[in-house]
This record gives C-alpha cells, structure tokens and sequence, in this order.
C-alpha cells in the first residue's frame, strides 16, 4: 500500500530540490548587506590597527683584518671574514651577549633575546644588527647595544686566546643605529584584511537574503 504524503512535506521537498534561481537583490536587500559589510569592515579595521605595534631599528658593523687583507694574495682571508660574520651574528641571541646587552639596557635577559637578530649578506662584509620593540627608543637603544657588544665580545675573545693584536680581526659600526621605524601593523595590511571581511560579508549578506526569499516561498 503507498504512502501518502502530505502536502507540506511536497511542498518542502519541492522547494529545496528545485533546481536554484537567483533572483535580482531588492534594493532593501543590497541596503542591508552593504551596511552590515560597512560596519563589520570597520570594526576589523579597528581591531587590526588597534594591535600593538612592532617598530625596528638598525645598526651596521663592517668586520676587518687589515694586516692580513693588505698581505694576502687571494680571498682566502675575505673568505674567513665573512664566515666570522656569521659566528656573531649567530651568538647576538645566545646568553653569552645577551646577558650584558640586558644589563646595559635594564631589560630581562629573555625580552632582548626575542628581540634582536643579525643578518650577514652574501658576499659582503657587512653585519645587520637589529632591534625590535613595542617603542621607537627602545628598538633603537637594542640594536645600537648589540652591534656595540659584538665589537666588544669578539675583541675580548680574541684577547683572551692571546691573539697578537696585528694578527686580530675587529668590527667596527659603520653605520649607528637609525631612528626605528614601524614595521606592523602596516596599513596595507589593515586595507587588505578589513577589505577580504567586506567582501565576504557582502556576499553572505546577499546569500541569505536569497535563502530567506526560498523560504517565504512556502
């Protein structure tokens, strides 16, 4: 024997198997959906620049060995310089440096070693020291402290294994640390997110509105 269906679950079946046809948004429905994109692109805007801001500064150091540059006949001494540079800059994170940049600074030891980096570019005998903070000043005084305490901890190494000073390699800041300036949140950054949650907003605005005008259909 069939069963009988009723008619509200015919009419149910009817409306959410029937192939989908969208229909143009009212103009109350494209008012609605562009404010409620309006308001919650706003509000991401807010929190994402309301985020504590990150500021970087920059020192320079220039590693030499000036007897053995001017005596050698090849790179080989350049070679080792520029591997030194990564020793250092490898140990400006490590306790031996941090523990007297944090003292010279007054800060803990942990806040400057998740602070400061150094990058040793590819044939070069540059070192960049930097410093980053929640302030200007202080992302300025880290990365001037450190690339100070590099000078300082390789000189001092080099005494302690009685190296003859003719024979030492030295580093020198070439370039003081420079004014920090604001690396996060950057405003493209605040554009693009607010501008993805708009988006996205207003299509889900308008999807349901097409929902919802299914549904009245019943």
């Amino acid at each position: 024997m069939a069963t009988k269906t009723s008619p509200n679950r015919v009419a149910e079946r009817a409306i959410f198997t029937a192939p989908v046809r969208w229909r143009k948004p009212s103009l109350r429905e494209w008012g609605l959906a562009v404010a409620a994109a309006l308001v919650l692109t706003a509000i991401t805007a807010a929190l994402v620049a309301g985020q504590s801001p990150t500021y970087e500064s920059r020192a320079v150091l220039q590693i030499d060995q000036p007897l053995a540059v001017a005596k050698s006949g090849d790179e080989g001494v350049l070679l080792k310089l520029a591997r030194l540079r990564n020793k250092y800059g490898d140990l400006v994170s490590t306790a031996p440096m941090v523990a007297p940049i944090a003292a010279r600074l007054g800060v803990p030891a942990g806040r400057v070693a998740s602070s400061v980096v150094a990058d040793a570019p590819p044939s070069s005998l540059l070192t960049f020291v930097v410093g980053r903070g929640d302030s200007p000043g202080f992302s300025r005084r880290l990365a001037q402290a450190a690339a100070e305490e590099i000078v300082t901890f390789a000189a001092d190494e080099q005494a302690a294994a009685a190296v003859p000073v003719d024979q030492r390699y030295i580093f020198r800041v070439v370039n003081p640390a420079v004014a920090a300036a604001k690396i996060s949140p950057r405003r493209s950054k605040i554009v693009a997110v607010s501008a993805v949650v708009g988006i996205i907003t207003l299509a889900a605005a308008l999807l349901l509105a097409q929902v919802m005008a299914r549904l009245r259909l019943r």
